[in-house]
Formats: structure tokens, C-alpha cells, sequence
């Protein structure tokens, strides 16, 4: 709930957000508590249905048979609905696939739970969120993508647009990926050094070079890529102020399958359930004749 007072704009009103279901019943006890304690000379303005405005029918009685209590709260404009694209990967990938079944559920629970949370008016922290998700039992790593629903999904802080709405999500939004089969890569990046890069000794900085793109693919490829090809490797390691990646090469390994796929560079379509790790990693740079 949040209570806002703004005596320039609304001398003499006081506003009363309520952003959470609650049955007719208790909002009227609420809206006549209000109004009995309300001090002289004071407007309230809230979201609540009253007494005075609404009169419950037999169907909102649960006495009357009909479909129980209805809402005694308008949320119209106070919820702000958000969509989740979350992907796990599990402590122990030879799950069954009950076990993957619950584990999916407990993490959509953590995420409801997370943002259900969050005060009328506050943001959500994207930080405490993948700590929520982090806490369920049997999660090893997560990634989540999030956002209002229908939006683009983001790695971000959500703040509401206005001061009186909460953000809200409902299980259905939240889309978990659990990873399972793995894929190896042996890789070759093939690198030229600039700047003071350029001019420090060459087995030092090309272990500097070689740490950061180890770093930089690691994180990236939490969200497994469509397919694995030179371009999407590439696309994963812009230029840096110290060095530029030329070019790539790679062989794949199906580690579940058994499978090695046969050729330098040979495209792979990846399923987003699989897990794409660096086996080894090797950075050279072209040598001058």
C-alpha cells in the first residue's frame, strides 16, 4: 500500500494506492475504517470500493451461492505486469524428468514470489531477483531476462512509470529453460593486439587477451546461441581497445550424444536446452613473414 500526500498540488487530499487483491468484503471494512478515522478537513482518494458506491450482491456473499466474494480493490492502472524468460542450469544434469518438472516450477515460484515482493512504487532489482532464483535448491547458474509484458525482456532494474503501481507477474509469464545436454568446444581465436597491447611483450599480453575472452565467452554463452558458426562466435567478442578478434576455429563435441562432430567450423543448430561450455581455448595472433 502506498499513502501519498502532496500539499501543493492536493492540499487537504491524501492518496491511498492499494495494489493487491483483496476481497469486497475486507475493503469495505477498510473503506469504512478510513472514512470513521479520517480527521476533519481531509480527502481520501483510494481504490478501494465502499459501501457508499457498491452494495454486494447475493453472488459476492459467500453466503449466496453464487461465486464467492468478488474484488473489493480497483487495480486498474496499478499493476504493471511483467514477462520473465528464465534459464537454468541444473547442479546435476542427469535429472529425470520429474526432477527437471519441479525444479522448473520451484524457480517460476521464486520469480512470482520475488516481485511479489516489491512495494507499491519501489523497483524491482534485477540483482535480488536472480539471488531468489539462485536460492532454489538444485540450481547451479541462472540468467534472467525480464521485462513489461509484451516488451523487450532485458538483464535490468524495472522501475515503475508511476509512483502508485507495483510490478506483478504471474506464473504463466514466467518462461524457464532448463539446460541439460552438453556441448564442448575446442577453440582458436586468432587475435592483433592494439595499443599498449601492442607493444608489450607478447606472451604476457596474450595471456591478458586470452583471460578476457575466456570471461567474455563464459558469461555469453549462458544464453545458449541458435547456432554455434564463426559468425556467432565472432559476434560474442567486439573489438577492444587492446585487441581485435580476426577470426575463429573451433571443433564441437556432443559430450551426451558421444558424439564429435568431424571438421573445423562445422555449423551446429543448438537447442536452447543445451549447455555450451569452452573445453579449451587457445589465442595466437598472425604472425608477420
Amino acid at each position: 500500500m502506498l499513502v501519498e500526500e502532496d500539499h501543493l498540488a492536493f492540499p487537504g487530499a491524501v492518496k491511498i494506492t492499494v495494489a493487491a487483491e483483496i476481497d469486497l468484503a475486507t475493503a469495505l471494512a477498510a473503506s469504512r475504517a478510513l472514512e470513521e478515522h479520517r480527521p476533519a478537513g481531509i480527502r481520501l482518494q483510494h481504490n478501494l470500493r465502499s459501501a457508499s458506491l457498491s452494495v454486494p450482491s447475493l453472488s459476492e456473499d459467500t453466503g449466496g451461492g453464487g461465486d464467492g466474494p468478488g474484488s473489493g480493490v480497483n487495480l486498474a492502472g496499478v499493476l504493471l505486469f511483467l514477462e520473465a524468460q528464465v534459464t537454468v542450469t541444473p547442479g546435476d544434469l542427469q535429472m529425470t524428468t520429474d526432477q527437471r518438472d519441479v525444479l522448473g516450477q520451484n524457480v517460476s515460484a521464486a520469480v512470482v514470489a520475488a516481485v511479489g515482493n516489491v512495494g507499491v512504487g519501489a523497483p524491482l532489482i534485477y540483482n535480488r531477483l536472480v539471488s531468489a532464483v539462485m536460492a532454489v535448491d538444485g540450481v547451479l547458474d541462472a540468467v534472467i531476462e525480464i521485462g513489461a509484458k509484451g516488451g523487450p525482456l532485458k538483464r535490468f532494474n524495472i522501475r515503475p512509470p508511476a509512483a502508485g503501481m507495483r510490478p506483478k507477474i504471474n506464473a504463466t509469464d514466467v518462461h524457464v529453460v532448463l539446460r541439460g545436454d552438453r556441448v564442448v568446444v575446442d577453440l582458436t581465436v586468432v587475435v592483433e593486439r592494439h595499443g599498449l597491447s601492442a607493444s608489450a611483450e607478447a606472451g604476457s599480453a596474450l595471456a591478458t587477451v586470452k583471460a578476457d575472452v575466456e570471461g567474455r565467452l563464459v558469461q555469453a554463452l549462458l544464453i545458449t546461441p541458435a547456432q554455434l558458426n564463426p559468425a556467432t562466435l565472432l559476434g560474442l567478442l567486439p573489438a577492444t581497445p587492446d585487441y581485435t578478434v580476426e577470426r575463429v576455429e573451433y571443433r564441437v563435441e556432443l559430450l551426451d550424444e558421444g558424439l564429435r562432430v568431424n571438421g573445423t567450423n562445422v555449423v551446429v543448430t543448438l537447442d536452447p536446452g543445451q549447455v555450451v561450455s569452452l573445453r579449451s581455448l587457445t589465442v595466437t595472433e598472425e604472425t608477420v613473414a
